[in-house]
């Protein structure tokens, strides 16, 4: 990042030699230790800024520049410890500023856009000139915004695609319910056209049921078929001699 690396140069760049507890060893240890910063040799560069602070151990310069070089390696929790020791050792603006601008830039990259905001407004009160933090601010202004208007689209997207399948879901079942109706009307109509079978309808005679039947009902039964047969043969013999003519009488 552009403005990241003016502030390693500006950081490096600022170790200020005074006070009582600075000794040339040390000074030495921090320029050593600045030429290993802007050759990208972050581990060479924290063994000289260590050394440095065993003779200034209240140096805000040198734990911002032992931050960068943990920075460098990946070890933020150790950049984040030093930057803020730095802020707390800080004599002058500029090393106030420095610590404050690059604890923002570590809390914007790890997505804490409240945090960095908070860090570079703070900045921005030491150095209100400063254009690196007015930039970075709007920067991650316009990035929560995208942010947010990527959640809102995503939510949208989730909300057509839940109503999209619920409108497959009922056109499927309506196409299936359409289907089933259409299968009942084609085996009603096929049940109409089959032809009726022949007396299947027509109404069946009563089973006999036999009773044993004694002498008796037997005897009686002959008795009545004998009577109704002497009737029979009176009544035509009856008839027979009523239509039999007369003879001439002459």
């Amino acid at each position: 990042m552009r403005v990241f690396i003016f502030c390693l140069l500006l950081c490096v760049s600022s170790f200020a030699v005074g006070g009582e507890s600075t000794s040339l060893k040390s000074i030495r240890e921090n320029q050593k230790g600045v030429e290993a910063l802007k050759n990208n040799n972050y581990s060479q560069a924290q063994e000289h800024f260590v050394h440095a602070l065993k003779g200034s151990p209240f140096s805000s310069e040198v734990q911002l520049n032992l931050g960068l070089s943990y920075y460098g390696q990946g070890q933020m929790e150790k950049a984040e410890s030093s930057y803020k020791s730095a802020l707390e050792m800080a004599q002058n603006p500029q090393s106030q500023f420095a610590s404050l601008f690059n604890l923002g830039e570590m809390a914007g990259k790890a997505n804490k856009v409240d945090e960095a905001l908070k860090y570079y407004q703070a900045a921005l009160e030491v150095n209100p000139n400063s254009i690196e933090a007015k930039t970075n601010i709007e920067l991650l202004i316009l990035n929560q915004q995208q942010q947010k208007g990527q959640g809102q689209d995503q939510d949208q997207k989730d909300n057509q695609d839940s109503k999209d399948g619920k409108d497959s879901k009922d056109k499927k079942d309506q196409k299936q319910g359409d289907q089933d109706q259409d299968n009942q009307n084609q085996d009603k109509d096929k049940k109409e056209d089959q032809p009726k079978e022949y007396g299947k309808n027509k109404p069946q005679p009563k089973k006999f049921e036999s009773q044993e039947l004694t002498q008796s009902d037997v005897n009686k039964i002959l008795s009545e078929i004998k009577q109704q047969e002497q009737r029979i043969r009176a009544e035509y013999n009856k008839k027979d001699i009523k239509e039999k003519p007369r003879d001439k009488d002459w």
